[in-house]
């Protein structure tokens, strides 16, 4: 069957939901613009400041120590939840948000010093061949189907921590020491 996902806000306990698709696998999700639109839209504006994840429903079945369980643990300890983490959305609450484009080029996580500018992953079709931010802030990749196991799959889930840091824009912001980041996912 596969691992799903959900997108959640964990400060809110906000559940993004769509009325065509509750939770899907990881390939739904870095495979769609609209999608990625809606994230945009949300860290613009609603979801600012917010700790932001895509939580697979497999994550428990991490390994101690790995990249995914660390994540886990912290986001048990910093939210004080102990049980399966795949029950962890039953208390959130479902919320639709705007999926059109609003224009937003750039991608920015204050914390790692980084930026993403979409222009840049475009492919000659001018969309890029995979939506990068839903796969920056998964957590539980690997551990079902549907789940990116191609190339740079080392950075999925890299920003997952650090997602309250996140600003988008429609424009360049020159910040001294920023980096631009291309994941190059593909």
């Amino acid at each position: 069957m596969g691992q799903y996902y959900d997108i959640l806000n964990l400060d809110k306990k906000e559940h993004l939901y769509f009325d065509d698709l509750n939770c899907a696998k990881l390939w739904d999700y870095y495979n769609s613009f609209e999608y990625d639109c809606a994230l945009k839209n949300l860290f613009s504006g609603r979801w600012n400041g917010d700790n932001v994840i895509l939580l697979g429903d497999y994550c428990d079945n991490a390994e101690a120590d790995s990249f995914v369980y660390n994540i886990i643990q912290k986001i048990r300890i910093e939210y004080s939840y102990n049980g399966i983490m795949q029950d962890y959305p039953e208390d959130f609450t479902d919320i639709t948000y705007d999926r059109r484009d609003k224009g937003f080029r750039f991608v920015y996580n204050h914390h790692t010093k980084q930026y993403i500018d979409y222009d840049r992953i475009w492919n000659s079709l001018c969309k890029p061949t995979i939506y990068p931010l839903v796969l920056l802030l998964a957590v539980g990749n690997g551990y079902g189907m549907g789940d990116y196991d191609r190339y740079n799959d080392q950075f999925v889930g890299c920003w997952a921590l650090t997602s309250h840091y996140i600003e988008v824009s429609r424009e360049l912001l020159i910040i001294d020491g920023y980096s631009e980041f291309i994941p190059d996912f593909h």
